[in-house]
């Protein structure tokens, strides 16, 4: 895909993966079709976070409960 993209033979690559594998290679125009596993989009705002970001906000909005 970069030989192809270098020769102006392809522009942009959608991808199912959600690895960020192809922009890691050096692909420089990528669509994730299915977003990407280390980083989630707020659906109101459409601001983005790390999915450690994501995962924090989620125990503080949900305290975890006491099992006695």
């Amino acid at each position: 895909m970069i030989a192809l993209a270098a020769r102006s033979r392809a522009h942009r690559l959608v991808t199912q993966n959600v690895d960020g594998l192809h922009t890691r290679v050096g692909n420089p125009d990528v669509i994730e079709l299915h977003g990407n596993i280390g980083r989630g989009r707020c659906i109101e705002c459409g601001e983005r976070h790390t999915r450690a970001a994501v995962q924090r906000m989620l125990e503080a909005a949900n305290p975890a409960r006491s099992r006695a």
